[in-house]
Order: C-alpha cells, then sequence, then structure tokens
C-alpha cells in the first residue's frame, strides 16, 4: 500500500516536473538534455536507453506507472524532432497503456491518433 502511494507520488511528481520544464522557452537541443536529465532522476536510465528499446520490451520491463512516465518522455521527444521510428513505438504504448489501465483518457485517444496518422 505504501509502495503504491510512494509510485503514485513520484509519477505525480514526474509529469509535473515535465509541464514546468515545457512551458519554459528553451532551444530544442537544450530541452532534450533537460527531459534526459528527468528520465534519469525518475526511471533511473538516460532517454537513449529509453529509445533503444523496443515497445515490447518495455512493457515486458516496465511497471504501467514507470511506462507512462517513459512514454511521455518519448512522446515530448518525438514533438521535438519527428523521428517516424520512435512514432510506432509510442502509439503501440499509449495503446498498451489505454488498454492496462482501463480508462479512457481523451487526451490519449487524441495522441494515438495523431500517431496513427
Amino acid at each position: 500500500m505504501f509502495e503504491r502511494d510512494y509510485i503514485k507520488k513520484q509519477v505525480d511528481k514526474f509529469f509535473y516536473e515535465l509541464a514546468l520544464l515545457l512551458q519554459r522557452e528553451h532551444p530544442k537541443e537544450e530541452r532534450l538534455r533537460e527531459i534526459d536529465a528527468l528520465g534519469v532522476r525518475y526511471t533511473g536510465d538516460s532517454l537513449e536507453y529509453w529509445q533503444r528499446q523496443s515497445a515490447e520490451a518495455l512493457i515486458g520491463q516496465l511497471d504501467i506507472e514507470h511506462l507512462q512516465m517513459v512514454a511521455e518522455m518519448l512522446y515530448q521527444t518525438y514533438a521535438l524532432s519527428g523521428n517516424a521510428v520512435q512514432q510506432q513505438k509510442m502509439r503501440l504504448l499509449y495503446e498498451y497503456i489505454q488498454q492496462a489501465t482501463g480508462v479512457f483518457s481523451w487526451e490519449l485517444n487524441r495522441r494515438i491518433q495523431q500517431l496513427s496518422d
């Protein structure tokens, strides 16, 4: 119970810090470095590590909370760089997250549609 609460607080804190980071106007390279640093702090691995992993490997390796954080980092880097290889991976991750959580999210659904185009 306490571990679940701790993980939930960490996820909330991650998304709060990411939102603050995205509100600031910084050059693309600096934003990518900041997202990477945030990822290392909350997941223990670099953005490059997560980018190299397949969607299937991420789904098998991470619990749903950490998968949500990694998917969001990948999405934000995709939004900055438009990497088509990451696009398919993110769509698969978001579809899995939506199915695994059983919660419908307009934002998640919008992203799945955007990544499918």
